[in-house]
């Protein structure tokens, strides 16, 4: 119908990654992006790869970003959005 539909894996915070963490595995991260940027390919969406897009001081935890990151965040939103 016309609608451009992007998919958007947001930040992960580079400590979560870094850390031998029980309760994090980067493969299963990195798998997960290429199973939904296949899937998004196969039905014409855009997949857009943030993870690596803040530094571990753009988060208030290990998962959630700060005020700082929550801008950083969503000028590049918006940046992806007018390319586009």
């Amino acid at each position: 119908r016309g609608v451009r539909t992007l998919v958007i894996y947001f930040p992960e915070n580079p400590l979560f990654r870094a850390e031998n963490s029980r309760y994090f595995d980067p493969r299963v991260s990195d798998a997960f992006a290429a199973a939904i940027a296949g899937l998004t390919a196969e039905f014409g969406a855009d997949f857009i790869d943030l993870r690596d897009l803040l530094p571990a001081d753009d988060f208030y935890d290990l998962r959630h970003v700060n005020l700082v990151g929550r801008h950083k965040l969503t000028a590049r939103i918006a940046a992806i959005l007018r390319a586009n």
